[in-house]
């Protein structure tokens, strides 16, 4: 999870990873989650041996083994589980159950209700079609331009400015160790699929607390105060004028190695005065924060 585990330690940091996901889910995967719940009950109420077994068992299995406050902490602490813990979840067999219940459900419909589940499968794949093709509009593939379903050319199948990014913070450091990085929401998703020992200090688009750039300062809160400096709604900075000396303190108390700067952020210059820039894309700077 992209928060600081010293800050969340002990059984905080299994509640805190889960306030996180619960304010970052969309509507739709709470429906999801909670029907989870419901075909769970109703495999433990009407399923038979071998579906409870598994659905059930496997579930229950789970929360003492991973999905608890101590093993949580545990893996963090002793085996370094903090960036990868949330996956533990991806256990859950949410998706199996969902085709179970549906194909159970399919033998047991008559040919009109077959049809209706048929005409209701093809809604739902219209539906996620269409969710990809407008998500995509906003993503950016080096060529200038921004269009839904794009092909990218190279064969990482990533955007050329995060690929060209991602090789110079490579080549700066050892892509084999963590590297914090700050960047934008159009950068996220690709510079993880690419290199994922290039961790977002902050992940753009989760939903976070705002906070001004004074009360961030004076509550120790220093990548929220970062992320206010580097999306430039700092708001509040009559304690902490932005200069480069309140930059370069909350830049290093937020534990920041690199910053992945677009060349039109609107305090381009406060950085390119304060951190050396060790490379250049088409869209963004590469700056170095630790020497």
């Amino acid at each position: 999870m992209h928060f600081p585990p010293s800050e969340h330690p002990g059984n905080e940091y299994f509640w805190h990873t889960l306030r996180v996901y619960l304010d970052t889910f969309s509507p739709a995967v709470k429906i999801i989650l909670a029907g989870y719940v419901l075909l769970l009950i109703l495999v433990l109420i009407r399923g038979g041996a071998k579906e409870r077994l598994f659905y059930v068992g496997i579930t229950v299995l789970l929360i003492p083994v991973a999905l608890n406050p101590w093993t949580a902490w545990y893996l963090v602490e002793h085996f370094n589980f903090s960036e990868r813990y949330f996956r533990l979840f991806w256990m859950i067999p949410v998706v199996m159950l969902y085709a179970h219940a549906g194909i159970l459900l399919y033998q047991k419909l008559p040919k009109p209700g077959k049809a209706v589940l048929w005409m209701l499968l093809g809604g739902l794949s219209l539906l996620g079609l269409l969710t990809v093709r407008s998500k995509s509009v906003g993503l950016y593939h080096g060529t200038g331009e921004q269009k839904p379903l794009e092909i990218v050319d190279n064969i990482y199948k990533a955007e050329d400015d995060v690929v060209q990014a991602c090789d110079i913070i490579n080549s700066d450091s050892d892509p084999s160790t963590m590297r914090y990085v700050i960047y934008d929401s159009k950068f996220y998703i690709e510079a993880r699929a690419y290199c994922g020992s290039i961790v977002a200090i902050l992940v753009p688009f989760f939903t976070y607390d705002w906070k001004d750039l004074d009360t961030a300062i004076e509550e120790g809160q220093w990548r929220s105060a970062l992320r206010s400096i580097y999306t430039g709604r700092e708001g509040a900075c009559a304690l902490h004028p932005l200069n480069g000396e309140t930059l370069r303190m909350v830049a290093d108390r937020a534990n920041c190695d690199y910053v992945v700067l677009e060349k039109t952020n609107p305090h381009y210059a406060l950085w390119v005065e304060n951190y050396p820039v060790i490379g250049i894309t088409e869209r963004y700077i590469v700056l170095k924060i630790h020497e």
